[in-house]
């Protein structure tokens, strides 16, 4: 059951449930029913986790040389088995989608095809985070959309996705030097901002979001995005310091697991300044979520 919920990533879960209730949230100001949500949540949760499954089995044997810990070349799961189960998944999703209308279903499927263009051939340098990014916008949008129309939502609601695409771009950039370039550069040149620029980047972009011009924001809500947003620069710029110090794998690896980790914190902030009192709740809940997930990685630690 470890080597699944490690293959899963199961610990990332909380950050693909926020993505789709703060799009809700903002789209709406408060949740649908519990069962439309939860559909809706299980899409987002099939997608996201068969593009992991998959990422893993494309990698299967890079990973049997760099990382041989990991479920598929250490033998615990058989790559016949991650293969049907990443693409069972990813059509189980969509399949979960076309319960709430086609847009959901259209938005969800071209989230699936973007999470697999990425396992099978999107791996360049900037190639893979366009993609990656494009995902994780595509998540939030799909909260956004799913029970509304195109011609129904705010154009300034699309600022949200934009910003927090651009977040995980950047931090996926940054993930290129944990993966592969920084082999490009012997220990004795790993100084300068190169990784670090990245990093503070994705800093600029998360303390962007109290002034979103989001249309239902109000100021107690941008006050509480402001307090999450500089919780969350304050961590990012300690890494930051690090990385501009001197670069390894390792602090690249550590400053990553950083940033991935808070996009909770991201999302918390955007739920806030949705429309009052439904947005705040919404906060809290994605708040307590983020502790979860550092629980859950406890016991099966993404990798």
């Amino acid at each position: 059951m470890q080597a699944w919920g490690r293959l899963l990533r199961v610990s990332l879960a909380p950050s693909a449930i926020a993505d789709v209730l703060a799009g809700l949230v903002l789209a709406q100001g408060e949740l649908p029913g519990f069962g439309v949500s939860l559909a809706l949540v299980c899409a987002s949760l099939a997608v996201y986790h068969g593009g992991m499954v998959l990422n893993d089995w494309a990698d299967r044997r890079r990973d049997a040389i760099e990382r041989p810990e990991r479920p598929l070349p250490s033998g615990a799961i058989g790559p016949g088995a991650a293969l049907g189960a990443g693409l069972a998944l990813l059509v189980l999703g969509p399949l979960l989608a076309s319960t709430q209308g086609a847009l959901a279903l259209t938005w969800i499927t071209v989230v699936a095809l973007l999470a697999l263009a990425y396992d099978l051939f999107g791996r360049g340098p900037w190639l893979g985070p366009a993609l990656l990014g494009l995902c994780r916008a595509g998540n939030l949008s799909f909260g956004l959309v799913a029970m509304e129309s195109l011609a129904d939502l705010s154009p300034m609601l699309w600022c949200a996705p934009l910003v927090y695409g651009g977040y995980v771009f950047l931090v996926s950039r940054l993930g290129r030097y944990e993966d592969g370039e920084a082999s490009e550069y012997p220990s004795s040149e790993r100084r300068g901002p190169r990784p670090a620029m990245l990093l503070f980047g994705a800093l600029l972009v998360s303390q962007l979001i109290p002034w979103l011009p989001l249309p239902e924001a109000t100021w107690p809500g941008r006050l509480i995005a402001l307090g999450l947003c500089l919780g969350l620069g304050w961590q990012l710029a300690l890494c930051t310091r690090d990385l501009s110090r001197g670069w390894t794998r390792a602090l690249v690896m550590r400053s990553m697991g950083v940033a991935l980790s808070r996009l909770i914190l991201f999302e918390a902030a955007l739920a806030s300044m949705a429309r009052p009192p439904g947005g705040w709740w919404i906060a809290g809940l994605l708040i307590a979520l983020f502790f979860a997930s550092s629980k859950l990685r406890r016991w099966f630690p993404a990798s």
